[in-house]
């Protein structure tokens, strides 16, 4: 599985690549705090709901930390997605070194 930290995330967002971010918190997670643009599907729904994604785009999944979207990710490359990545340290890790306007929980 492969991964990518925020700031590199960052430099993606800024130079205009093509990803689709994949918040997979639960919804008073994201009420919370989110980063823009990005697809909410709730972990648990991701089964439910795996049509909504492209199996070609560059997925980013993210969660609080990291730790979810792990098993996300997992989960999307055993289904046959092939460019998925796991934000390290999720959004928790993007309020501290990238946005400092997003809240930290």
């Amino acid at each position: 599985m492969e991964h990518i930290d925020v700031i590199e995330l960052k430099k993606w967002i800024d130079a205009g690549k093509q990803i689709t971010l994949l918040d997979i918190r639960e919804k008073f997670e994201v009420d919370y705090c989110k980063l823009p643009d990005a697809i909410h599907i709730p972990m648990h729904e991701i089964p439910s709901r795996i049509d909504a994604l492209d199996e070609d785009a560059t997925i980013v999944v993210y969660c609080h930390t990291g730790v979810r979207s792990q098993y996300v990710c997992q989960y999307l490359l055993d289904q046959g997605y092939r460019k998925v990545l796991n934000l390290l340290g999720g959004i928790h890790d993007w309020s501290l070194r990238v946005d400092t306007s997003v809240p930290v929980y």
